[in-house]
């Protein structure tokens, strides 16, 4: 018997609500002017779909996530191997030597391929003799400078634009989604509330008839 576990249950949901969400849009995609009288009686239900299913969905990753233990030292290692932050390194060579991004990315590319075929050298040596053909004078950087560029720390830590994954910017972005979640919040109990008094109203008048 195949066990299914917790992850593969929350990815079915996840999909299963993209999948609904598509068709809602499909359903309307044609609907005149926002007019749905004729597309009502197959939209509705699929919207409360979406809703109920994304809904599960958020809650099994929060229940997930509240009781997640994280070896950040091994998820660190792993994203250090692989030359997974390669590309940090041709950012900063457009940043700081005023290169093309293309260039850029081609003395990255060698700067890989040299270390893996002669992995004893230093990157140091290896930078200068991989770019000596690309620009007028070969690039020096010190072995610990190429580390802290190759580090996934800096990768992360750089990376400050709007929606970016730097601590301040992942912070500036909690703390405004914290915010319209509390506003939502408000306006959702507020128009709770007026509809539980509209419809005790709407009780005492059908009672007074």
């Amino acid at each position: 018997m195949q066990v299914i576990d917790d992850a593969d249950i929350r990815d079915a949901i996840a999909s299963k609500t993209l999948g609904q969400a598509q068709a809602v849009m499909t359903t309307i995609h044609n609907t005149p002017f926002g007019d749905i009288v004729d597309t009502e009686d197959d939209l509705q239900p699929l919207v409360a779909a979406v809703f109920h299913d994304a809904t599960r969905a958020t809650r099994l990753v929060a229940a997930a996530l509240a009781t997640a233990e994280l070896n950040t030292a091994r998820l660190e290692a792993s994203v250090a191997s692989g030359w997974t932050t390669l590309t940090e390194l041709a950012d900063t060579l457009v940043r700081e030597r005023n290169l093309p991004f293309s260039t850029a990315h081609e003395i990255s590319g060698r700067l890989m391929a040299a270390s893996e075929r002669e992995p004893h050298r230093s990157l140091s040596t290896l930078i200068a003799e991989v770019s000596a053909g690309s620009v007028d004078q070969p690039l020096s950087y010190t072995d610990e400078r190429l580390g802290e560029i190759l580090s996934p720390r800096h990768f992360v830590n750089v990376r400050t634009t709007f929606g970016g994954p730097a601590p301040a910017e992942t912070a500036r972005a909690m703390a405004a989604s914290r915010r319209t979640l509390a506003a939502d919040a408000a306006t959702m109990h507020q128009r709770r509330d007026r509809l539980g008094e509209a419809a005790e109203r709407l009780s005492e008048r059908s009672r007074a008839l």
